[in-house]
C-alpha cells in the first residue's frame, strides 16, 4: 500500500504539468498520453469472469477487460460486449462489415489438416453458404492452382456431396474452364427435374442454341407380322390387318384380335418427333380366268393419305401376286393414328378373294428424334 501511494503521489503532480507520460521510457511518443515500454513485462487489464464483466455498470465504450471464461479480451462497443481482434475469443453469434479490395478474411494452413471447417447437425441447415447480391458476383469460390487439386470438393458416403438450388430461373451450378473441363465426373451420372424429363432409353439432346437440353426418348418402334386374309372388293381401298406383334416398344400399336374396328392394327404415336414408317405386303390372287391389272398400298395418317405407291405385278399363267412396299419420314404429333391400307383392280372388275402372304408381309415403324 505505501508503495501504491508513494507512486501515486509522483504521477498526480506530473498529470498536472505535462501533457503526456513516459513509463520506462524517458521520452513518450507525444502522440500517445500513456507511454509504457518494457521488454521483459507487459500491460495487465482488469481479469473477471463473464458474469463479473456483464455485471458492470454502466460501461463506458471502449472499456477494456480479460474475460477468463472466455479467455479473450473483450471491449464495450458502446452497445455490447465483443471479442476483441480475431483470436479463439470470438463471440458468437458475430456479425461484421467492411468494404475492402483485399480479402475481409483469410486463413492459410500449410500443414495437412483443413483451414475452415463447416458442420451442420440440424436438417436442411448449412454448414458454410455463400451469398452473391450483386450482378456477377459469386457465393462461393474455389480455386485450385495445380492439375489435380480441387477448388471445391464434396464426399459424402451415402448422401449429396456437393448440391447447389435454385429458383426463379437462377443457376443452381456453374461451371467455366476455358481450357480445361467444366464439369469433370468419375462415377454414374443423374439429369432430373425441370425440362429433362428423363425416361429409360431416352437421349439427351439439346433443343435451342442456348445449349438447353432434355432426355428426348428413343426406345419407340414397332414390327408387325401375320396379316388377316380379306374379300377385297375391285378399286375399293382395305386396311390391312395384322395380327401379331414381333416388338412394340412404347406400346403403342393395337393388334388384330378377331374383330375388325377402327381401331384394329392401328398405331398410335406416343411422344411428338419424326418417325419412320415401312411396309411390305404380298398379295396372292389365284385364279386361271382373271389377273390384277393394278395394285397400290397407302400411308394414312388420322383418315389423311399421306402416301400412295403402286405395286409390282407378276401374272403368270395362274396365281397372279403383286408386290407393295412403303418407306416414309412422317412428321407426328403424340396421339396421331397411323395404319396402311391397300387398293387392288383386276381384269374382271371385280371382288376377289386376296391371301396376304404371312411370311413376307409386315408392316414397322420407329422414332428417328422426338420434337
Amino acid at each position: 500500500m505505501k508503495k501504491f501511494l508513494t507512486g501515486l503521489a509522483f504521477v498526480l503532480p506530473v498529470l498536472g504539468f505535462t501533457q503526456n507520460i513516459g513509463m520506462g521510457t524517458p521520452t513518450p511518443h507525444a502522440s500517445a498520453l500513456l507511454d509504457i515500454s518494457s521488454t521483459t513485462r507487459g500491460l495487465l487489464a482488469p481479469r473477471m469472469t463473464t458474469a463479473q464483466r456483464t455485471a458492470i455498470a454502466g460501461p463506458a465504450k471502449g472499456l477494456l477487460v480479460y474475460d477468463t471464461d472466455l479467455n479473450a479480451l473483450q471491449h464495450y462497443n458502446g452497445t455490447s460486449w465483443a471479442a476483441v481482434g480475431a483470436g479463439s475469443g470470438f463471440a458468437l453469434p458475430y456479425a461484421g462489415s467492411v468494404a475492402n479490395t483485399s480479402p475481409a478474411f483469410s486463413i492459410t494452413n500449410t500443414g495437412d489438416g483443413k483451414a475452415i471447417v463447416g458442420i451442420s447437425t440440424s436438417s436442411f441447415t448449412p454448414a458454410i453458404e455463400g451469398t452473391a447480391n450483386g450482378a456477377g458476383g459469386y457465393g462461393v469460390v474455389g480455386n485450385a492452382s495445380n492439375l489435380s487439386g480441387y477448388g471445391i470438393y464434396g464426399t459424402n458416403p451415402t448422401g449429396t456431396a456437393v448440391y447447389g438450388f435454385s429458383v426463379n430461373g437462377g443457376v443452381a451450378l456453374r461451371g467455366n474452364s476455358p481450357l480445361g473441363y467444366a464439369l469433370l465426373t468419375n462415377g454414374n451420372l443423374r439429369l432430373t427435374g425441370g425440362n429433362t424429363n428423363p425416361s429409360d432409353g431416352a437421349v439427351l439432346t439439346s433443343v435451342d442454341d442456348l445449349g438447353n437440353a432434355v432426355w428426348k426418348p428413343r426406345q419407340i418402334a414397332f414390327s408387325v407380322i401375320s396379316p388377316q386374309n380379306a374379300n377385297l372388293t375391285h378399286e375399293v381401298r382395305r386396311k390391312i390387318e395384322f395380327a401379331t406383334k414381333s416388338y412394340d416398344h412404347g406400346n403403342g400399336f393395337t393388334p388384330f384380335s378377331g374383330t375388325v374396328s377402327a381401331g384394329s392394327s392401328v398405331y398410335t404415336v406416343p411422344v411428338k418427333g419424326l418417325y419412320h414408317f415401312s411396309a411390305l405386303v404380298q398379295l396372292f390372287y389365284s385364279t386361271a380366268i382373271f389377273n390384277f391389272r393394278y395394285t397400290d398400298i397407302v400411308l394414312i395418317k388420322n383418315g389423311t393419305v399421306l402416301c400412295r405407291k403402286l405395286g409390282i405385278i407378276y401374272n403368270p399363267e395362274y396365281d397372279a401376286y403383286s408386290d407393295l412396299s412403303i418407306d416414309l419420314d412422317v412428321p407426328c404429333n403424340a396421339g396421331d393414328k397411323i395404319w396402311i391400307e391397300v387398293y387392288q383392280g383386276n381384269t374382271g372388275s371385280s371382288s376377289v378373294s386376296a391371301a396376304y402372304n404371312g411370311n413376307t408381309s409386315v408392316f414397322s415403324g420407329h422414332l428417328v428424334f422426338a420434337d
